[in-house]
């Protein structure tokens, strides 16, 4: 998973875009008016670049933080993914042999089902139910698990908690995928 990753999603950048022709035109604007000795009758007339330019100033600050936000909630989302498949695959140690091989097998087929199949999926703009297939068979193998030990319930309940803090995680990483993946994707 790592790449560069977009700073600013698509939105943000139509904004910029926009802030900068209009700062543009403002500017282009008044050295029109200075080069042709023109001087603005109203007093009035002399505040306006200025506030244009505070109005630009607020707009980038707000798109800026806005997008600050929405890249830390992302990493945050993914983050806590990670570490519950991580998480996972270690309590799969307290199962019974076989059972614990199938769970690790299969959180290694979720990771890579994400990094191989969703990320190129999400690239170009379309994410199907693969993984989240992957993750409710995850789940249901490990609440068939007959667990004979109190090691192996231990280990039971720990992976179940785990599944379930994936499964809290995966929408809001998803939904991060979907939004803004096309541009970080690309760099991958």
């Amino acid at each position: 998973m790592v790449g560069k990753v977009s700073v600013l999603g698509r939105e943000t950048w139509i904004l910029l875009v926009t802030a900068v022709a209009s700062a543009s035109t403002t500017a282009a604007i008044a050295w029109y008016l200075r080069d042709h000795k023109r001087e603005p009758e109203d007093v009035t007339l002399g505040f306006i670049g200025p506030s244009l330019a505070a109005m630009y100033l607020l707009v980038l600050a707000l798109a800026l933080a806005t997008e600050w936000q929405t890249v830390g909630s992302a990493q945050q989302a993914v983050g806590n993914e990670a570490v519950a498949v991580r998480q996972i695959y270690w309590a799969a140690s307290g199962l019974p042999p076989t059972a614990g091989n199938t769970l690790r097998a299969q959180a290694r087929g979720y990771v890579t089902t994400v990094l191989d199949h969703d990320w190129p999926e999400m690239e170009r703009g379309t994410l199907d139910d693969a993984s989240l297939k992957l993750l409710t068979a995850m789940s249901a193998f490990v609440l068939e698990v007959n667990a004979e030990t109190s090691t192996a319930a231990n280990a039971q309940s720990y992976a179940t908690g785990q599944l379930g803090a994936l499964v809290t995680a995966v929408p809001s990483a998803r939904a991060w995928r979907r939004a803004d993946c096309r541009s970080a994707c690309s760099s991958r």
